[in-house]
């Protein structure tokens, strides 16, 4: 992919309200407006399709691709297994790991629409994997990012960190 010249995307994304919160503001703007920023926004895959929600996050995902910056599609598996009760009073249908694998893959052909994945591009796990643990550090089962890095928080829900 060519890398596109955007100075400034840090300063775009805040006028957007695309930023909600930030540790280490300098740094991190530094990083997005430089290319040098690894980040991911999250998905539960409850279905074999994407909605419309979903949708909201890809435009920024290629955005700061195309600004050099590495998007994570971070999928997650347990909260997709379980349901994420937020604002609903009825109970999520139950998922099995193969209905999970099926939505994931489902997921990932159609994020492939906006996003270039491979190597040196966007990556794209689930958060209960191995890979995922050997990215972030969290060996020991607990998901999350290396607590020393910047990060700041997206209304688009996902945490970034510098590479």
């Amino acid at each position: 992919m060519r890398r596109r010249s955007m100075s400034n995307i840090y300063d775009e994304l805040v006028a957007r309200g695309l930023i909600a919160q930030v540790t280490n503001e300098e740094e991190i703007k530094e990083l997005v407006n430089n290319g040098k920023a690894r980040f991911y926004i999250g998905f539960d895959c409850t279905a074999d399709s994407l909605t419309a929600g979903h949708f909201v996050a890809l435009p920024l995902m290629k955005r700061l691709q195309m600004a050099g910056n590495e998007p994570i599609a971070l999928i997650g598996g347990g909260t997709t297994m379980i349901g994420d009760p937020s604002g609903r009073t009825d109970m999520r249908k139950m998922l099995t790991k193969e209905d999970i694998q099926h939505n994931a893959d489902c997921f990932k052909r159609q994020m492939e629409r906006f996003i270039e994945f491979g190597e040196g591009k966007a990556v794209f796990y689930q958060n209960g994997s191995w890979e995922w643990a050997a990215l972030t550090g969290t060996g020991d089962g607990q998901y999350g990012l290396d607590r020393d890095r910047p990060r700041t928080h997206s209304n688009t829900r996902g945490w970034r960190g510098g590479r």
